[in-house]
């Protein structure tokens, strides 16, 4: 028989991290990895609304393999390891690059509403992106990197510019 899923250590309401840490599931850590999860599983969705948009896709594909990086790294509380493509400086730099590309001619007044699929769907992972970010302020320069933080602050922002740019909006 293959080995189970469950490990019954929610049971008491604990898990452990990749590091071995038993911590609650309601601790900073668990959290956060919690919100990056959820983040991750609206993505996928983003994702799939992007058959037609391969230039999208690739870049949701990148933040997929970035999101991984830095789950592994709240829960190991550091880089390295598994841990073998962490955030960096050029990273964020990338996300500025793509932001300003989506708004390049654009101008933005007000929030937009969104009303195709795949803007709502981008939508969606944008709140959720925030939610992550707010989840992982605690956990700043004690379990993550400046670089990982500022990664979600801007993937936050590339999430709407890419919305607003499925919705036609700015123009």
């Amino acid at each position: 028989m293959a080995g189970k899923i469950y490990t019954k250590t929610g049971d008491e309401g604990y898990t452990k991290t990749m590091a071995g840490e038993k911590l609650a599931k309601n601790d900073a850590v668990v959290i956060a990895n919690g919100k990056i999860d959820s983040l991750q599983a609206s993505l996928d969705a983003a994702r799939l609304q992007c058959t037609q948009d391969k230039s999208l896709a690739d870049e949701i594909d990148w933040v997929q393999e970035k999101l991984w990086q830095s789950g592994g790294e709240v829960s190991l509380g550091r880089t390295g390891g598994i841990v073998k493509n962490p955030v960096t400086q050029k990273d964020v730099e990338k996300l500025e690059e793509w932001i300003d590309g989506y708004c390049e001619g654009k101008e933005f007044r007000q929030f937009v509403r969104f009303h195709s699929a795949k803007a709502i769907a981008l939508n969606e992972s944008r709140v959720r992106c925030r939610e992550a970010e707010t989840a992982l302020l605690p956990l700043l320069n004690k379990r993550i990197t400046s670089e990982t933080f500022r990664f979600f602050n801007r993937l936050g922002d590339f999430i709407y510019a890419a919305a607003c740019d499925c919705e036609g909006a700015g123009n």
